[in-house]
């Protein structure tokens, strides 16, 4: 289920899309977190996870299946930009790649929702052809470049839905107050 914990910034492998990285995490600005409404248990049709926040004022926070081994935690940051917030993963400490997807929560009075948007890479490709967007097309997947402000604003732009694979969204949910508890370290 380790695909599960990549679908929260790109779902590249559990459905089978390509890669939409960035050379720079996506969002301007560090979203500060809240344990209270995050640290748990969150379950959705694709599988679970639970989110625990490392850095309330960082934006950090890690992720890992229940049903594997602690070890395979991933660290992601939370980014907002254009009124939009991004989940972050680095995935080479070497070189600057990260995977990266927008996301809206939803607060109800008895659960939280997640729901994660799925960069669609053959839209994105098109867009870095066109110049719209920095970045380089490597087979099916892209790598966008650092990203200014503008950028973002194409990103957010609701006539550019296109870019994302609304056939493959991630929805994961928490209940109030949390189902599970998480393990103390």
């Amino acid at each position: 289920m380790k695909a599960l914990l990549l679908l929260l910034a790109s779902c590249a492998f559990s459905t089978g899309c390509a890669v939409v990285g960035s050379k720079t995490p996506v969002g301007q600005e560090i979203v500060p977190l809240e344990a209270a409404k995050w640290d748990g248990l969150w379950v959705g049709v694709q599988g679970s996870a639970h989110l625990r926040v490392l850095d309330s004022e960082g934006g950090q926070m890690e992720a890992w299946n229940p049903q594997e081994e602690e070890a395979n935690r991933f660290r992601f940051e939370v980014r907002s930009g254009q009124g939009w917030q991004f989940v972050n993963l680095r995935t080479d400490e070497a070189e600057e790649k990260w995977l990266w997807a927008p996301f809206v929560r939803h607060d109800g009075p008895d659960f939280a929702e997640l729901v994660v948007y799925l960069p669609n890479s053959a839209s994105f490709a098109e867009f870095i052809r066109t110049e719209r967007l920095p970045g380089t097309i490597d087979g099916e997947s892209v790598v966008l470049g650092p990203l200014q402000e503008a950028h973002l604003a194409v990103l957010t732009d609701p006539k550019n839905a296109w870019l994302y694979r609304l056939d493959g969204l991630l929805v994961l949910r928490r209940d109030h107050p949390p189902a599970a508890t998480l393990p103390e370290e």
